[in-house]
């Protein structure tokens, strides 16, 4: 499941010390949840984690993305109406410690829900 996932990360500041990587399949959905992983580029996550202006956007339209608070160090967890399926990017205002807040824009590939298998047999 974890292949399918498109990740193409960009930090556009210039300290670059930090990777995105979306941690789980997003599912097309209403209030669908996005998770990222924030590490640092020894792969330790990091804790004291500021984010603020989520949204997402495909194909030049933009929805808000709602943060949800983590207990978890380095895990960023979004809610966001995904209505289609395909390539979108999470686009948010990051503040790690003490650093400058910085944008990020996070590209995932969003899937169809599994559907059951029609040629199975019922009981």
């Amino acid at each position: 499941m974890f292949a399918s996932l498109a990740l193409i990360v960009a930090l556009q500041a210039a300290a670059a010390n930090y990777r995105f990587e979306p941690s789980s399949p997003v599912i097309r959905g209403v209030a669908a949840k996005v998770t990222v992983q924030v590490t640092d580029t020894n792969g330790r996550a990091l804790p004291r984690l500021a984010v603020s202006d989520a949204n997402v956007s495909r194909d030049g339209a933009s929805r808000p993305a709602f943060f949800e608070p983590s207990l978890e160090y380095g895990s960023l967890r979004f809610r966001a109406d995904l209505p289609t399926s395909g390539d979108w990017v999470l686009n948010f205002t990051l503040q790690a410690g003490s650093d400058n807040a910085q944008p990020v824009a996070v590209a995932f590939k969003v899937n169809d829900p599994v559907r059951p298998d029609a040629t199975a047999p019922r009981r």
